[in-house]
C-alpha cells in the first residue's frame, strides 16, 4: 500500500496511508449491519402501529435515514460514518484538506455506481487505483484514509528559505526520523536546566545507534541540529 505524500500551502507536508480494501468492506458490512437493524426495527413499528405507507413521500419519510446514511454521516462527523469509526478510517480530499459539502455529496450520488445495485465496480476502482479511491472519491477529489497513520512537518517560512539554497543532507537516516523524535530532539535541544549536556549526549549516542550512524566529525549538539536540518529538507523539500 502506498503512502499519499502532499505538501500544503503551511509548508506542512503530510503522509497519509490509504484504506485498504479490506478496512473499506468491512467499514461497509457494519455500516449496512445498521442500516439493516433500522430497517427490521422500523417494520416492526410501522406493522404494530398499523401505519399504511399509501404514497410515495410516506416511504420516502421512513426510507430516508437509510438512504442519506452515509452523506449526513459524513458531513456531520469529519468524514466518518460508524463503519469508519469502528475501523479507524475517514474521508478527506486528496491534498489532505477537510471535504466541501459538494465533495461529500459527490461521493454519495455515485454510491450508485460504486455499490452492489450496479456492479460493485466500487471495490474494482479501489483495488487497481493507487489511492484505493472509488469513483465517488475520483470524481470528488477525496480518499478514505487510516486514522493517525500520518506523519507531519511544519516548517516556517525563515526555514523553508534556507533549505531552498542548495542545501545537501548530512544524514540520510534523518528520512526515517518520525514526528515523535523529531520533537523530542528539539525539547532536548531547547532545554537550559542543568542536566542539558548530558542529555544532548544520551540522544545523540541512542540515534547514532539506532540508525546505525558513524564516524560523525561534529559535536552531540551540532549532530542533533544538522539531524533536524536534514530531516525539514527530506520532510519538504524533495516534494516540492
Amino acid at each position: 500500500m502506498s503512502n499519499s505524500t502532499i505538501v500544503t500551502g503551511g509548508f506542512v507536508r503530510i503522509e497519509q496511508t490509504p484504506a485498504s480494501l479490506s478496512d473499506r468492506i468491512f467499514a461497509v458490512l457494519i455500516d449496512y449491519a445498521i442500516c439493516f437493524c433500522y430497517f427490521v426495527g422500523a417494520f416492526q413499528l410501522v406493522s404494530k402501529m398499523s401505519i399504511q405507507l399509501n404514497t410515495f413521500g410516506e416511504m420516502l419519510f421512513w426510507v430516508a435515514p437509510v438512504l442519506f446514511y452515509p452523506l449526513y454521516m459524513e458531513v456531520l462527523n469529519d468524514g466518518r460514518t460508524v463503519g469508519k469509526m469502528v475501523m479507524h478510517t475517514h474521508v478527506v480530499m486528496a491534498d489532505g484538506s477537510t471535504p466541501t459539502i459538494g465533495a461529500y455529496l459527490l461521493r454519495w450520488l455515485l454510491l450508485i455506481a460504486d455499490g452492489p445495485m450496479v456492479s460493485y465496480l466500487g471495490v474494482l476502482f479501489i483495488a487497481v487505483t493507487k489511492r484505493n479511491q472509488r469513483i465517488g472519491d475520483l470524481a470528488a477529489g477525496t480518499m478514505v484514509v487510516k486514522e493517525g497513520k500520518y506523519r507531519q512537518y511544519r516548517v516556517n517560512l525563515d526555514e523553508y528559505d534556507y533549505l531552498t539554497k542548495d542545501y545537501r543532507p548530512t544524514y540520510p537516516q534523518a528520512d526515517e526520523l518520525t514526528m515523535a523524535q523529531t520533537e523530542l530532539i528539539s525539547r532536548v535541544l531547547s532545554s537550559s536546566d542543568a542536566t542539558r549536556q548530558a542529555r544532548v549526549q544520551e540522544l545523540a549516542g541512542k540515534i547514532k545507534a539506532s540508525f546505525n550512524i558513524k564516524d560523525v566529525a561534529q559535536t552531540d549538539e551540532a549532530f542533533l541540529n544538522t539531524l533536524l536540518q536534514d530531516y525539514r529538507y527530506y520532510a519538504l523539500e524533495a516534494e516540492i
